[in-house]
């Protein structure tokens, strides 16, 4: 699998901030199909990879650029269809 990585999150003691990194990552999984849907057998992915709109709702961005970089991303690709 090949995709788009904007950057990294990081944490200070305000909230998330977003280290912009972009750059593309390759990937092979292994996958298992069980009775509720494909599930990711190995590798384990030791840093977790989150979507800009799942960034969004569920973490704490105080900075007005960091919630403008992810809100472009998400709108980048709801755009793509991804």
């Amino acid at each position: 699998m090949t995709y788009g990585v904007h950057g990294s999150l990081n944490q200070d003691t305000l909230g998330f901030l977003v280290e912009p990194e972009i750059r593309q990552e390759v990937d092979t999984f292994i996958v298992v199909r069980t009775p509720f849907g494909w599930r990711i057998a190995s590798p384990v992915l030791d840093d977790p990879h989150l979507l800009p709109n799942a960034a969004l709702k569920t973490l704490r961005f105080p900075r007005p650029r960091d919630r403008a970089v992810l809100d472009s991303l998400g709108k980048s690709l709801r755009k793509a269809g991804a």
